[in-house]
C-alpha cells in the first residue's frame, strides 16, 4: 500500500491482516507525525512499514520490488482533497503516476488499484441517464470538473489508463464517495461528532454517495483478484464504489443513533446551499444523480449497510478523543 498511513490505508491493512495477507506499507515519513495513532496500529498489522523521505522518485519502486518482491495487489492511497494546486497534483496525479508506471515495468501480474474520487466526474450532467451515472471512459473528457481536486484526480485517472494500455498492464480506478470506516479524522466526520454530541441534528436534503471503507479492500480481494481472468472486468477501467447515497440529515441521524442521542435533538435547519459548502462543490453538484457501477459483480457485492459503517466511525471518535488521527 502506496500512502497507507491514512484513513484509507488503516482500514485496508486491518482487512488485509484479518484475512491472514502480507500487507507491505510504504509512507512519507511527514505521514508518521500527523497521524500517530493510525500509524501505531498500521505498525501492529502490516507485515513491514517501509518509511521513505519522499514518494515521486521512481528509484523507490524498483529498490521495493527487488527487496520484497513484485505482489499481488498494489494500493495507491496517496490522495488528497484539499491543498494548493501544486500539492494536490503531487498528490494525485504525480506520484500515482510514477508508482504506476514502475510496478508496470517490473511486475507484468500486479494489479494495481488508484484510490480515485466521484469527484473525478466533475458534474455530471452530459453524462447522465434517467437520473443515473455509470463509470465509461467519456467522463474523462465530456464531465466538466469544478475544482483543483477534482481535475487533479481525473488527470491521475487519465495517466494510469495510458499507462495500462501501454503496457498491457492490470489497473483499477476505484471512483469512491464518502468514506465511512475506522480511522475517521477527516473534518466532516469530527463536525458531525461533535454536532450529534450535543444532540444537535442538521436538517439537510443533499445527498451524499457513501462508501463504507473496508469493503474497498473487500471488494478488491475478492473480486479483482478472482474476475481477473474472467473477461467480466476490464483489465483498465473504471469501478464506482459509492454504493450507497442517502440524505445528510439521515447520515447525521445515524452518527446520533450510534451515540444514542436521538432522543430530544434540536433539527438545525441546513439550506442545500449553506450545506454544500462545507463539501467538494462536485458533492452538491451529484446529489441529484445515483452513481452506479456498470458491472454486475460490483452492484452485487455484499456492501455493509451505512448505519454498520457509521458505527465504525463513531466508535473512532468515541476512543480517539474526537475522531483524532
Amino acid at each position: 500500500m502506496v500512502g497507507g498511513v491514512g484513513y484509507l490505508g488503516l482500514n485496508g491493512v486491518v482487512y488485509h491482516s484479518r484475512h491472514n495477507d502480507e500487507v507491505y506499507v510504504v509512507t512519507r515519513r511527514a505521514s508518521i507525525g500527523k497521524r500517530p495513532r493510525i500509524y501505531r496500529i498500521v505498525v501492529d498489522r502490516a507485515r513491514k512499514v517501509i518509511v521513505l523521505p519522499r514518494l515521486d522518485e521512481e528509484r523507490y519502486v524498483k529498490e521495493l520490488v527487488a527487496d520484497i518482491g513484485c505482489p499481488r495487489l498494489a494500493y495507491l492511497l496517496v490522495g488528497r482533497l484539499t491543498g494548493t494546486p501544486s500539492q494536490l497534483y503531487e498528490s494525485n496525479t504525480y506520484i500515482p503516476e510514477v508508482w504506476g508506471e514502475g510496478l508496470m515495468e517490473s511486475c507484468s501480474e500486479t494489479t494495481i488499484v488508484f484510490a480515485s474520487s466521484v469527484l473525478a466526474l466533475g458534474d455530471p450532467q452530459r453524462c447522465a441517464a434517467d437520473g443515473i451515472v455509470y463509470e465509461e471512459e467519456f467522463h474523462l473528457a465530456g464531465c466538466r470538473q469544478l475544482s483543483d481536486a477534482g481535475r487533479s484526480k481525473a488527470e491521475g485517472e487519465r495517466r494510469l489508463l495510458r499507462l495500462c494500455r501501454d503496457y498491457g498492464g492490470r489497473v483499477a480506478l476505484f471512483r469512491l464517495g464518502l468514506l465511512a470506516g475506522r480511522g475517521a479524522y477527516h473534518r466532516e466526520w469530527g463536525i458531525l461528532y461533535k454536532l450529534a454530541r450535543r444532540r444537535i441534528l442538521l436538517n439537510s436534503g443533499l445527498n451524499i454517495h457513501l462508501t463504507p471503507a473496508s469493503d474497498v479492500f473487500g471488494f478488491a480481494r475478492s473480486f479483482i483478484r478472482g474476475s481477473r481472468s474472467s473477461g467480466e472486468l476490464p483489465a483498465c477501467g473504471w469501478f464506482n464504489i459509492a454504493p450507497w447515497r442517502l440524505q445528510l440529515k439521515k447520515l447525521h441521524m445515524l452518527v446520533a443513533d450510534s451515540l444514542s442521542k436521538t432522543k430530544y435533538m434540536l433539527r438545525l435547519p441546513l439550506p442545500e446551499a449553506l450545506a454544500a459548502k462545507a463539501f467538494p462543490p462536485e458533492i452538491s453538484v451529484q446529489s441529484r444523480y445515483t452513481i452506479r457501477s456498470r458491472y454486475v459483480s460490483v452492484n452485487a457485492y455484499p456492501w455493509r449497510e451505512p448505519g454498520e459503517a457509521i458505527r465504525e466511525v463513531v466508535e473512532w471518535c468515541i476512543s480517539h478523543g474526537g475522531c483524532l488521527p
